[in-house]
């Protein structure tokens, strides 16, 4: 195991280590800057520590956007909701209030509760070609990768709602909105890279949705043609 250790950690390029010492750092500044919203923020906290240790794991990029654009929408998207957070406990506590309706409050801890492992499932399995900046590593299309395009996204998206339900204020909604916009804005950037990278993501990309299972609305029509003509030849 040791001589495997090694072997990973051989020829990190220095960015893999940056990013390794930041992340584990961001990760502690969450635990002490913010202990009121921990349980909140616990899955952001576990994320950064995966994110540390798949700068250390992850292969050499095969391609990659340096733009300021691309760059930009991916650091802003991955820090917004966390750098809010921090702002909210330190300076806004009334941007983040909990929701009179106790009916918002459970709903939008279910929801939290199932993007949580979405979320690190997604982290994971993408360990070895995990980015923040547009890259092309090796193509994942195993596990949840196999259900959504982009499963992180999809799970972040359910526990952001959840928050939102559960702590229901404008502020928190328009800076959820600015959140999902820059996703989607990111979305198309890695998608870009990676189908000009990989040949079979055209084809990965029609059969998997982007946040989900896509529904095949021509499907439905001809099973339903199907059923009507099978009921007509009954009669």
């Amino acid at each position: 195991m040791l001589l495997t250790l090694k072997s990973v950690l051989r020829g990190r390029n220095w960015s893999d280590w940056v990013g390794f010492v930041f992340f584990i750092g961001f990760a502690g500044f969450l635990m002490i800057r913010a202990p009121r919203l921990s349980l909140l923020l616990l899955p952001s906290i576990i994320h950064e520590v995966l994110t540390s240790i798949s700068f250390l794991m992850r292969s050499a990029p095969r391609a990659r956007l340096t733009a300021p654009a691309p760059r930009s929408a991916a650091y802003a998207g991955t820090f917004i909701i966390p750098v809010f957070m921090l702002i909210v406990t330190g300076y806004a506590p009334q941007w983040l209030k909990p929701s009179p309706w106790s009916p918002l409050l459970s709903i939008g801890l279910l929801l939290w509760l199932l993007g949580t492992p979405l979320v690190l499932l997604g982290i994971w399995r993408l360990r070895r070609s995990f980015s923040i900046e547009p890259q092309a590593r090796q193509l994942v299309t195993t596990g949840p990768y196999a259900l959504a395009r982009h499963p992180i996204y999809t799970g972040y998206l359910l526990q952001y709602l959840g928050i939102l339900l559960a702590h229901l204020t404008a502020v928190f909604a328009a800076v959820l909105v600015i959140w999902l916009v820059l996703a989607v804005i990111r979305i198309g950037y890695e998608e870009a890279v990676l189908t000009a990278t990989f040949p079979e993501y055209a084809t990965y990309k029609r059969t998997v949705g982007m946040l989900g299972p896509t529904l095949k609305i021509e499907s439905l029509f001809t099973a339903h043609r199907r059923v009507a003509k099978k009921s007509a030849g009954g009669h």
